[in-house]
């Protein structure tokens, strides 16, 4: 039996430690990684097309497996917007301090867009340059979605997206990622409005829900997820009495999470890709609207499940992960670049020698480590950077107490 009092609003204070949480994030980073490769190179295993086969039928059987789960790429850009809600949201949850509020809302922007605007720059390079090779490499990899990679080579309108489109408007053009990193921006308004609401409100989970029913209604999952994410803070207060049925319940709800994050995320297309699928069953035009929604409930039911789970979050906050979580948003913004230019280029190159799959393997090894070298480097030199320089951005313009820069 759960019990979940709603009358407790003081968020466990003992609970600050959520390294785990970082190691989540990486590892959902690195799967996105996964996922695009094998959207670039086994287009089949995404659509079920056998025409598009390349690794003998092997696509095929794992297109009508229920494990769609590991390369979902929406499922892992919603876990990363509830992780985003229920970090930016905890230290509020546990402090109620205004100052934090304001100080973390202001330094938001710069610090989303120096590394946003970095990878746009490396993108625009490459093209200029004709050092992107996606569309000669889609010719034999047969993925539609690598040969749409591309970008418009007039300066003019590289500078209307680095300065306003990208960040704002959420145009990929340049860098397929960041129609995400604008829902990031808004959701992190979104997240510290709502905070602001439940400003010492005794009714602040009701609010939340409130909030999240609106948004869950006009179908805005991205949106809704970041409230999902401050609701996590009051998981604390959902117990069950039974330890055995808690450890049991906890193990279904990771599993049964996942098996809805493999719920193919369907666009509004006139062949929707649930066809021939494991979840076909479901092949009903309700549900394939609201494919969004059921990769939502996933990402939350594993994240909670995490959360309550002391064997996962102690797995998750091993170094590998942790680094992992480190390096997480320039490997998210740098590995399509990587993907379009180096991996294409030496795929080509191997395709000469080798058979399919051995030039996809062989040029999966060294891409991999230009991505995780790029991005060790690009979070040391630009991310890190971005999170110092926003902070000098709101001392100098908006703070009177130096005091409150220590807060984060």
């Amino acid at each position: 039996m759960t019990t979940l009092n709603l009358n407790s609003y003081q968020i466990n204070k003992n609970n600050k430690k959520v390294t785990y949480i970082e190691g989540i994030r990486g590892l959902a980073a690195f799967m996105v990684v996964i996922y695009h490769y094998l959207l670039a190179f086994y287009p089949a295993h995404a659509n079920g097309r056998l025409e598009e086969v390349h690794l003998n039928l092997l696509e095929i059987l794992y297109f009508k497996s229920p494990f769609l789960f590991l390369t979902n790429g929406q499922l892992f850009v919603l876990i990363f917007f509830i992780l985003s809600g229920y970090v930016l949201s905890k230290k509020f949850m546990l402090d109620k301090d205004m100052d934090y509020l304001a100080s973390a809302f202001i330094r938001r922007l710069p610090r989303l867009y120096i590394p946003v605007a970095v990878s746009l720059i490396i993108s625009y390079i490459i093209l200029v340059l004709s050092l992107d090779y996606n569309s000669d490499a889609s010719i034999i990899t047969k993925s539609t979605w690598l040969e749409s990679l591309k970008g418009d080579k007039l300066f003019i309108t590289f500078l209307k997206n680095i300065l306003i489109s990208a960040m704002f408007l959420g145009n990929n053009s340049y860098n397929t990622v960041l129609w995400s990193i604008t829902i990031e921006f808004y959701g992190s308004i979104l997240v510290f409005g709502s905070l602001a609401l439940i400003y010492k409100s005794r009714n602040s989970v009701f609010i939340l829900l409130f909030i999240l029913f609106i948004l869950l209604f006009h179908e805005k999952y991205e949106y809704s997820a970041f409230i999902l994410g401050i609701l996590l803070n009051y998981s604390d207060y959902i117990k069950f009495k039974n330890k055995n049925l808690n450890k049991l319940s906890i193990i279904f709800t990771f599993f049964f999470g996942l098996l809805l994050g493999g719920f193919p995320h369907v666009y509004h297309t006139s062949t929707p890709t649930i066809s021939g699928t494991f979840f076909e069953f479901l092949n009903y035009n309700f549900i394939i609207e609201r494919s969004g929604l059921i990769n939502e409930i996933g990402a939350f039911l594993v994240i909670f499940s995490i959360q309550k789970w002391a064997v996962m979050r102690e797995f998750f906050s091993g170094r590998f992960f942790l680094y992992l979580g480190k390096i997480s948003f320039s490997m998210y913004l740098i590995h399509v670049l990587i993907l379009k230019s180096f991996s294409s280029y030496l795929f080509i190159y191997l395709q000469r020698i080798f058979s399919y799959n051995w030039s996809f393997l062989f040029q999966c090894i060294p891409s991999f480590l230009l991505i995780i070298v790029i991005s060790h480097m690009m979070t040391n030199y630009v991310d890190e950077k971005s999170i110092l320089l926003s902070k000098l951005f709101y001392k100098k313009y908006f703070l009177n107490d130096n005091s409150v820069l220590s807060k984060k």
